[in-house]
């Protein structure tokens, strides 16, 4: 039976002969449109098939907001990883090896270092995903840096692969990574973009952090330690022709033992303080006072009254808390360890004296006082960028969605083949 096109698609004509000479209906003003739109729209997604970057085509893997990661750019992110573990020197510190005795040696958790090491590798291409979708919020790119990208791309294409230009000769060698030379230019694009992420949120150095976000970080990461210092055990030499103090063999200072005035002067001095503090402190004022009344003239040692140090569980150390746990490790341990408002304590240290210790309230501000300049580090706004770049990227990493979990658990990683044509580029 032969089909019979329904009246809806039947020209006015239809059915008729049409007599001879005469023109072929045209279509309707509004049918013509969609005749029109419907080709045009089949040019553009034709285009499309030639000109959409790989991250937009093939078997989807990951996706991210708008962005879809599939296979080919995939296989090329992993092959850039299964290189750069190994290779780098964080990874070698921690023991890593690229052998096969090393791969298949048991973790504790009765996983193999390869399998932990392969999930690693997908965390990494999850972190990035996440990464380049933050600078495609946040960011842009400009003509130089796409220049920039575009010439290194073109420089592996002629040098690193041997192909003298040709992408058909890439791609023969590049086949064994499950990528093409297509997939290498859009992955390149992706560790381009999620190298400056950071940069596109907060600024070089964190120059675009907010007032607001640096004194939460301060207050966050750091505590304002008060310290009254008495010291009872020797006394320094000093020159009386220069006032500095001796220098001794073992680059210190040479000290002498206290005559018999100076121990009880620092008896009483050392009694005023426990005195008045233990009748209780109403306000830190009153333990500037103590300072100003009873302290040793501190800047001889190394010491001021008030401190700002990074906590235990602090984003990074500071420069200025690193040193001073060097100078004085048990004074750091116990400011750090002090809790609450007002609360104090009195520590010992044989060789030096007695220290008081107050917990300060936190000035938010204290990052821009001069005076507290050496508690924090030139790069301060940086580091506060990083450790806001950080809770960032968990979030977005968070949202990421993995389409493909049973083909990620059939890969590989100590077998993949490694890219180290690749990964000078990305530096």
């Amino acid at each position: 039976m032969k089909h019979t096109p329904s009246a809806a698609l039947r020209t006015p004509s239809a059915g008729k002969k049409r007599a001879s000479g005469q023109k072929p209906p045209a279509f309707p003003p509004k049918k013509r449109w969609v005749v029109l739109s419907l080709c045009l729209l089949l040019v553009i997604a034709l285009s499309l098939a030639f000109i959409l970057p790989p991250v937009l085509r093939g078997k989807v893997i990951m996706t991210s907001g708008t962005y879809r990661l599939r296979e080919g750019v995939f296989c090329f992110l992993y092959s850039y990883f299964r290189y750069r573990i190994p290779a780098s020197s964080y990874y070698k510190e921690q023991g890593v090896q690229d052998t096969a005795a090393f791969w298949d040696r048991i973790r504790p958790d009765g996983t193999t270092e390869g399998e932990y090491y392969g999930e690693l590798a997908v965390r990494m291409i999850r972190e990035t995903l996440a990464a380049a979708s933050l600078f495609d919020k946040y960011g842009s790119m400009s003509a130089s840096d796409r220049t920039a990208i575009k010439e290194a791309e073109e420089a592996v294409l002629s040098y690193s692969y041997k192909g003298g230009g040709s992408k058909e000769v890439f791609n023969e060698r590049a086949a064994g990574m499950g990528f093409t030379w297509r997939d290498f230019c859009d992955g390149t694009l992706l560790l381009w973009k999620a190298e400056h992420a950071r940069q596109a949120l907060y600024g070089t150095n964190g120059s675009s952090v907010s007032a607001e976000e640096a004194q939460h970080y301060l207050t966050d990461n750091y505590i304002a330690t008060k310290i009254i210092f008495v010291r009872t055990e020797n006394r320094f030499v000093i020159d009386e022709a220069t006032g500095n103090r001796v220098p001794d063999e073992n680059g210190g200072y040479e000290t002498r033992p206290l005559t018999q005035k100076e121990y009880e002067e620092t008896q009483k001095r050392l009694t005023a303080v426990r005195d008045a503090l233990q009748n209780g402190l109403a306000a830190e004022e009153a333990f500037d006072a103590l300072y100003l009344d009873y302290s040793e003239p501190t800047a001889a040692y190394g010491l001021s009254e008030t401190h700002y140090f990074t906590r235990t569980d602090a984003a990074a150390t500071s420069a200025y808390t690193a040193a001073f746990a060097q100078d004085f490790p048990a004074v750091l341990a116990a400011a750090q360890a002090l809790e609450g408002p007002l609360q104090y304590t009195e520590l010992f240290v044989p060789g030096l004296g007695h220290f008081f210790l107050l917990n300060a309230t936190v000035n938010p501000s204290a990052y821009t006082d001069k005076t507290l300049s050496e508690c924090f580090d030139d790069d301060f706004g940086n580091n506060v960028s990083i450790s806001l770049f950080s809770k960032r990227l968990t979030e977005a990493t968070d949202r990421i969605k993995v389409r493909a979990e049973e083909w990620i658990a059939e890969l590989d990683f100590p077998s993949a083949i490694p890219n180290k044509n690749l990964y000078a580029i990305i530096q």
